[in-house]
């Protein structure tokens, strides 16, 4: 079994709060392709993407899902991650629970995204 087919219902489950963007589809696409990567565990998963803009450049955990606790135990792994890639900072889509349960690893939460479905 692959680390995605092993990761694919946690990854499947997080989609739900994704607002409706993606598809498991164009997730596996998205990592195949390389424009998502994965990082699963041994029981949670979580895809990041790297965005550029002109000043500074991104880490984004796009999706996560399984076990929280598991998922917490990557924080200093997800940050000399993103320092490798020379990343300044990291950001985390999902729903408000994670500025919660976040905040004693140093997550705050700068933005509130608002969506319209027309």
């Amino acid at each position: 079994m692959t680390e995605w087919e092993r990761s694919k219902a946690w990854i499947e489950a997080a989609l739900i709060f994704s607002g409706g963007t993606h598809a498991i589809e164009d997730v596996e696409r998205g990592i195949a392709e390389r424009k998502m990567m994965l990082i699963s565990g041994k029981r949670s998963a979580l895809v990041f993407m790297l965005i550029e803009a002109p000043r500074i450049k991104t880490f984004h955990i796009f999706l996560a899902g399984g076990d929280l606790s598991e998922l917490r135990s990557l924080n200093g792994f997800l940050d000399e991650l993103a320092k490798a890639y020379s990343c300044k900072r990291i950001t985390i889509a999902g729903r408000g629970g994670w500025a919660r349960e976040l905040r004693d690893l140093g997550y705050v939460a700068r933005s509130v995204l608002l969506a319209k479905d027309l």
